[in-house]
């Protein structure tokens, strides 16, 4: 019994990972957008200018929505390095 609920645990945790991680990342990523947008408009207007800097055309408008579609596609290509000496 105890094997069956360390499976249905290790079931819950893999859909909880793939499913929940990447729909909270979009959603901080549009909170970042709002704040820089809204709270610190010229910080926003900075961001939007160096995007169109690499020839992309960003409303202002759209900003929450660019930075969340950016860190929902950075949550797949997360990589961590390590150090040995």
């Amino acid at each position: 019994m105890k094997d069956g609920l360390a499976v249905l645990g290790l079931v819950i945790l893999v859909v909880l990972v793939v499913l929940v991680y990447p729909v909270l990342y979009f959603i901080g990523g549009a909170l970042f957008g709002w704040i820089m947008a809204n709270v610190f408009p010229f910080a926003g207007q900075w961001l939007v200018d160096g995007v169109r800097l690499l020839g992309l055309e960003l409303n202002p408008n759209n900003l929450p929505l660019f930075t969340a579609t950016i860190s929902f596609i950075g949550y797949f290509f997360k990589s961590s390095t390590t150090v040995k000496k």
